[in-house]
């Protein structure tokens, strides 16, 4: 008799991430994932953080961050965000630099 390994089924809804232009030695500038992932459960996982519907993320390829909950997902979300405002701060200094430059 063939058993079945229910633990192995998982049901997902994927999101895409951004794609930076990433420099890669060998390859050239190849456009890389960022921020991607899924919204995913595993209903007969022994793992109370997998059989609920959690957060797969990956915020660079191959990088994980798994069963996010939702407050663990907003916490990134807000990190990302405040980095986000940084990067604004630093375009405008970029941006002045180059003016006094010339």
């Amino acid at each position: 008799m063939h058993r079945h390994r229910l633990d192995d089924l998982s049901h997902s809804a994927h999101f895409d991430g951004l794609r930076l232009d990433i420099f890669d030695a060998e390859h050239g500038t190849l456009p890389t994932p960022v921020l991607a992932g899924r919204i995913n459960v595993d209903p007969y996982s022994e793992d109370p953080r997998r059989n609920v519907p959690h957060i797969h993320l990956e915020p660079f390829q191959d990088e994980v961050m798994e069963c996010l909950d939702p407050q663990e997902f907003a916490a990134v979300i807000a990190q990302v965000r405040a980095h986000c405002e940084r990067l604004d701060e630093v375009h405008a200094q970029l941006v002045m630099a180059r003016a006094e430059y010339r």
